[in-house]
């Protein structure tokens, strides 16, 4: 199909790296630790190839626009109007 691209079946999306990341936090720790989570995944999201995906999600662009400006990390949400 001309003009028509699909993803390979390997590619992984940003969303799911970012799932098995929280996964394996929650299971190590057996719970939640929000300090953590953030920590870990700007941490992964600033390092360069972590990640294949070529899209980011409103919300983890709003979240890094904010961060860039300084924004307490618990006031870089944003609401994604397309979820």
């Amino acid at each position: 199909m001309a003009g028509i691209s699909i993803l390979a079946s390997k590619l992984i999306l940003l969303s799911e790296y970012l799932a098995r990341l929280l996964c394996q936090q929650v299971r190590q720790a057996g719970h939640h630790i929000e300090e953590l989570w953030h920590n870990a995944s700007i941490e992964k999201m600033l390092t360069r190839g972590w990640h294949r995906d070529t899209y980011l999600e409103e919300y983890h662009r709003g979240f890094f626009t904010r961060y860039a400006l300084g924004e307490g990390l618990r006031k870089c949400g944003i609401k994604d109007k397309h979820i």
